[in-house]
């Protein structure tokens, strides 16, 4: 629709701004799926649908927003909007990835109060999280909690 309309007209056909747009969109996967370590790349081949796959990069988004926390919350309802999929939808992906070993669930749901929290175990090597801190940042941050 914008194509269609924007003023002054492009220059390119349509097909080409869309074979550009695909192009681009691949680059950025690449990027991302490097980014992941080996057990999280293997973690994410097993997936077979697109939602699966959208859902994996969401809740691996989620699980780094807050580093000092070690573990995190997956509220349905706001999975299941930005997939654009049903409540149940959202709700089987997070029980599927818990079955595949990418999360563990950490507390329960509360009703009206508190969402399901998860751990992100899928960059688990020999028991430890691949972004784990090191004994070094932890003794760190213990102390930066003390002299506050």
């Amino acid at each position: 629709m914008q194509y269609a309309e924007a003023n002054p007209a492009p220059a390119t056909p349509l097909d080409e701004h869309c074979a550009e747009f695909d192009q681009m969109w691949a680059g950025f996967e690449r990027h991302w799926h490097a980014k992941l370590s080996p057990p999280e790349r293997e973690k994410s081949d097993m997936l077979t649908t697109d939602n699966e796959r959208d859902a994996f990069r969401i809740v691996w988004n989620w699980s780094r927003s807050n580093s000092r926390e070690p573990d995190f919350k997956i509220v349905c309802e706001s999975l299941a909007k930005r997939l654009g999929v049903s409540i149940q939808t959202a709700s089987n992906i997070r029980c599927r990835f818990c079955a595949l070993g990418i999360l563990r669930k950490t507390a329960q749901y509360v009703p009206n109060k508190l969402a399901c929290r998860y751990q992100w175990i899928a960059g688990m090597q020999k028991g430890v999280p691949e972004h784990a801190p090191t004994i070094l940042q932890a003794v760190c941050l213990f102390n930066a909690t003390i002299a506050k």
